[in-house]
C-alpha cells in the first residue's frame, strides 16, 4: 500500500494503515498495532546526525532500561542518501530498531523507529521511501485518495473520519481544501446542488452553478466589488473562490476542491490540482475502508 504524507512517500504491506499522524509524524501498522514511526523535519544548513542521535538516546534512560546504540545498516539499504545512520533501541521491556536519514536535495531529515516484530517489513517500506521538499510538489496518497499540492502550500487543518476526509492547504493569500466525501448514494438524494448548499451553505452565497461533465462547479456570479478586493488586500477577506464537486465514475464518493484567495485565483494552478486529485480503487489503495 502507497502512503505518502505531507514529505514522505513509501510503500507498505497492504494490511498497514495509519495509526497516528501529526503534521511531520506518522505511525504505520496493522490493525492498529504501531510498527513503525517516522518523524521529519526540513533543515537548514547542515545536518550533524551525530548530534541528532545523541539527543535522541536521552529519550532512552538506563533507569528504565533504556538504550540506543549504533547499528550497521540492513543489507542492500539504498545508499543514496546524504546521511545514514542505524541504530537500535530497548525501553521499557521493549525492542527494535531505526534510522536517521538525510535528502539534501528535499532539505529534510527523518528519524525512524521500528518494533523488532515488524523488522523486515520496515526495512524494506523504508528502502523504497522518498522525501519531497526545497520547493518541489508534494504528493498525498491515504487510503484510496491521491493528490499532488503545488509546492509553496503548506499542510493546515486535516481530518480522517467515517464519511468525511478533509485536507486544507495555505499560502499567505490562498487557501484550498480537499474533501472526500461518502456514500454518494445516500449524500446525493436531493442532488448535488442540494448537497453543496448543505454543506458549504455560507462559502457559496452569491455564487452559480455551471454543471461539468461529473458535477458541478459554483463561482461567483460578478467579481468582487471594491471594499471586498480591498478588504483582500490587507489580508481580512478571500474575496475570489471557487469551488468543484464530482462523483468519480464507478464509486461510491464525492470529491471536492474548494479554493479561497485574497487575489485572483490562479485558474492553471486549480486545474492541475483537479487533475492530480483522484479515487483509487480500494484494492490497490490498501484493505482499510473509512468511507462509512
Amino acid at each position: 500500500m502507497r502512503v505518502a504524507w505531507n514529505g514522505v512517500d513509501l510503500s507498505t504491506p497492504d494490511s498497514w494503515e495509519p495509526v497516528a499522524m501529526g503534521k511531520r509524524t506518522l505511525t504505520l501498522g496493522p490493525s492498529g498495532h504501531p510498527a513503525l514511526d517516522l518523524k521529519w523535519n526540513p533543515i537548514r544548513g547542515r545536518f550533524a546526525a551525530d548530534k541528532h542521535l545523541k539527543r535522541m538516546a536521552r529519550g532512552f534512560p538506563a533507569k528504565q532500561g533504556g538504550s540506543l546504540k549504533k547499528a550497521n545498516p540492513p543489507g542492500g539499504f539504498p545508499s543514496r542518501w546524504n546521511s545514514r545512520i542505524f541504530f537500535t533501541w530497548e525501553l521499557a521491556g521493549e525492542r527494535g530498531g531505526g534510522c536517521l536519514l538525510y535528502d539534501a536535495k528535499a532539505g529534510a531529515a527523518l528519524a525512524a523507529q521500528w518494533r523488532t516484530a515488524y523488522r523486515d517489513e520496515a526495512v524494506k517500506a523504508l528502502s523504497g521511501l522518498h522525501m519531497s521538499g526545497n520547493g518541489s510538489d508534494i504528493p498525498f496518497a491515504l487510503y484510496d485518495i491521491r493528490a499532488v499540492m503545488p509546492a509553496g502550500y503548506e499542510l493546515g487543518t486535516y481530518a480522517f473520519q467515517p464519511g468525511l476526509f478533509r485536507l486544507t492547504f495555505q499560502t499567505k493569500k490562498s487557501e484550498i481544501e480537499l474533501s472526500r466525501f461518502g456514500p454518494a448514494e445516500v449524500l446525493l438524494k436531493q442532488g448535488m446542488h442540494g448537497f453543496l448548499e448543505k454543506q458549504y451553505g455560507e462559502f457559496l452565497k452569491n455564487t452559480e452553478a455551471s454543471e461539468t461533465p461529473e458535477g458541478l462547479l459554483m463561482q461567483p456570479r460578478r467579481a468582487p466589488s471594491y471594499p471586498l478586493r480591498l478588504a483582500g488586500r490587507l489580508g481580512r477577506r478571500k474575496p475570489y473562490k471557487r469551488l468543484e464537486a464530482w462523483r468519480p465514475e464507478g464509486s461510491n464518493r464525492i470529491l471536492c476542491l474548494r479554493a479561497a484567495s485574497a487575489s485572483p485565483l490562479d485558474a492553471e494552478l486549480l486545474r492541475e490540482v483537479r487533475m492530480n486529485y483522484v479515487l483509487v480503487p480500494q484494492e490497490k489503495a490498501g484493505s482499510a475502508d473509512h468511507s462509512a
